[in-house]
């Protein structure tokens, strides 16, 4: 916000004095608009059948379908199959961006109808639609609240143990995401979350700087590292195991959308295709391209 044109008021609107005249000015307010969030959908892993779906996995004949192919060509195979399973076994999840999370059912159908009748009463001023508009509304008004304090309580028991509900419900009262709808990199406008997201990479690899100054040091051939020691490196199923029980499950996924809740929950039927392709990797000398891929939260500065 800007101040411009300060000056002396001609017609003030209440009576001055001449140590105190009354002034004008304009003022340039830059109203901040930021990205909308869209509508998406997903799956809702916390009330997956994870039996059925270790059953599955457990059927699929995992040697004879990684033993004849590369590095990532397996890792391929491997979530196609897992993803196909995921579909079968894991509900789906619209989350829906009109109404706060913590809606109930009852309450996003109650607004709803408040809605309907109301948009049926502009029409044809039927006093019925109007007495069932002010009913939902009042109802709704109700259940408004008592999700709320519902939602706080949670919240306020939940506090001590995990923190991640807190900023969850901090974030959501801010009712933007946090980033402006319009950015800039120089003179290159971006408007659109596929064009922002490009020039955050642009700057993200313009500083970037190798740990080394160059691959000189690094035994790379055709694009594999060759190595002495890492093809000696076996890992086995027990420690796959063993590491997929200590994941949180309380995570988020990471790009390939899997999150620990089931890599935990299905430990023993994944444990197979994961030794295979890790030990596959340290083998050949080569890292799964789509492991490569990582999440980077960005944090706009005003």
């Amino acid at each position: 916000m800007r101040v411009n044109n300060v000056r002396r008021c001609d017609a003030p609107l209440v009576g001055e004095d001449n140590h105190h005249p009354s002034v004008e000015f304009l003022l340039d307010v830059n109203a901040h608009r930021y990205l909308r969030k869209s509508r998406c959908s997903g799956f809702n892993f916390r009330r997956g059948d994870y039996q059925a779906l270790n059953a599955a996995l457990l059927r699929v004949d995992w040697p004879g379908l990684l033993e004849n192919v590369d590095v990532n060509a397996g890792v391929n195979v491997f979530y196609n199959i897992l993803r196909g399973l995921i579909s079968e076994h894991i509900p789906q999840l619209n989350i829906n961006k009109n109404f706060p999370f913590y809606f109930s059912k009852d309450t996003i159908r109650t607004i709803r109808r408040k809605h309907k009748f109301h948009s049926r009463y502009k029409i044809y001023k039927d006093p019925l639609d109007y007495d069932q508009f002010r009913h939902s509304r009042a109802l709704s008004k109700r259940l408004i609240s008592r999700d709320f304090y519902r939602y706080l309580d949670t919240i306020e028991q939940e506090l001590p143990h995990d923190s991640n509900r807190f900023f969850k419900f901090v974030s959501h009262r801010k009712c933007h995401s946090k980033f402006p709808s319009v950015m800039m990199r120089g003179d290159v406008e971006a408007s659109s979350p596929e064009e922002i997201s490009n020039l955050f990479a642009d700057f993200f690899s313009s500083v970037f700087e190798p740990v080394f100054g160059s691959d000189e040091n690094l035994d790379i051939v055709d694009n594999k590292y060759n190595s002495n020691y890492l093809h000696e490196v076996t890992i086995s199923e027990e420690s796959v195991t063993e590491a997929l029980r200590t994941l949180n499950q309380n995570k988020g996924p990471g790009p390939d959308e899997i999150p620990p809740i089931l890599l935990r929950n299905c430990c023993d039927s994944l444990s197979l295709p994961l030794a295979i392709i890790f030990n596959r990797s340290l083998q050949s000398g080569v890292f799964p391209h789509c492991w490569k891929l990582s999440k980077i939260n960005s944090f706009h500065i005003t």
